[in-house]
C-alpha cells in the first residue's frame, strides 16, 4: 500500500490534468473571496466557501478520472490479477493519495481566515467547522468519482456521470425547498451541498457528518469488493 500511495502521489505532479486542477481551483478561490469577503465586507470565509464545495465537485473529475488510465492500457483485469498486492491494498493506496492532495488543499486554505482576520473580525470556530465540512464534502465525492474510475469503461460515460451527480444534487436542494418542511429535511440529506448549510451558520451538524462519511465508507467498500471481484475473474 505505501508504495501505491508514494507512486501515486509522485505521479499527481507530473500530470498535466493536476496542474489545470489547482490552477482552476485557486482562481476560483480568488474570485469567491473577492465577490464574497471583499466586494461585499463579509469577513467570514465560510460565505465563499459554500460555493467552493460546488466547484471543488465540478473540478475532482480531472484528477480523479485519469486515476485507473495506466491501468486501463494494460487492461485492467489481468493488471490487476498479476499484482503481488491485496485489492484492498491498491484501492487504499491509491485512495489516499487522493484523500492527501485534497487534505493539503484544505490545510492551504486554512491561511484565508488568517488574511480576512486583518481586515475585520473572523469567527475562526465557525470557519475552520465550515472548512472540515468542505473536505468531508469534497471527500464524498472524490470516493464516487474514484468508485466511476474503476468500474465505468466508456470515458464520454464516464465525465458525464462525474459531472451529472453534482448537478443532481443541487436540483435536490433547490427541490427541497419547494416540499413540506418534514419531507424537505430527509430530501435536503440527499444533497451534499445542503448539509453545508449550518455549518455556514455556525451549527456543526452531525448528521451531515455522518452522511458524508457514510457515503465515502460506501464507495470505498464498493471499489475494494470490484477490485477484489476483478482479481478473481
Amino acid at each position: 500500500m505505501t508504495a501505491v500511495f508514494r507512486r501515486e502521489l509522485k505521479s499527481f505532479f507530473c500530470r498535466l490534468s493536476s496542474y489545470v486542477f489547482l490552477g482552476l481551483f485557486l482562481c476560483t478561490v480568488g474570485l469567491f473571496m473577492l465577490l464574497y469577503n471583499f466586494s461585499y465586507g463579509n469577513t467570514g470565509f465560510e460565505y465563499p466557501l459554500s460555493m467552493l464545495c460546488v466547484s471543488l465537485a465540478m473540478l475532482l473529475p480531472l484528477i480523479s478520472n485519469g486515476i485507473f488510465v495506466r491501468e486501463r492500457h494494460r487492461d485492467v483485469e489481468r493488471f490487476l490479477g498479476a499484482l503481488p498486492i491485496s485489492p484492498m491494498d491498491l484501492i487504499a493506496g491509491k485512495l489516499l493519495a487522493m484523500l492527501s492532495v485534497l487534505g493539503l488543499l484544505t490545510l492551504g486554505l486554512g491561511i484565508c481566515p488568517l488574511i480576512l482576520n486583518s481586515y475585520g473580525e473572523v469567527y475562526f470556530k465557525t470557519s475552520y467547522a465550515a472548512l472540515l465540512a468542505f473536505f468531508l464534502i469534497g471527500s464524498a465525492f472524490l470516493c464516487i468519482d474514484f468508485f466511476l474510475a474503476l468500474t465505468v469503461r466508456s470515458r464520454t460515460l464516464l465525465w458525464t456521470l462525474s459531472y451529472a451527480i453534482p448537478v443532481a444534487m443541487i436540483g435536490v436542494g433547490y427541490l427541497s425547498q419547494y416540499l413540506p418542511h418534514s419531507v424537505a429535511n430527509v430530501v435536503s440529506y440527499l444533497s451534499f451541498f445542503s448539509g453545508y448549510t449550518p455549518f455556514g451558520l455556525g451549527v456543526f451538524d452531525l448528521r451531515s457528518v455522518a452522511v458524508w462519511c457514510s457515503v465515502s465508507a460506501i464507495f470505498i467498500v464498493l471499489s475494494i469488493r470490484f477490485s477484489d471481484r476483478i482479481r478473481r475473474s
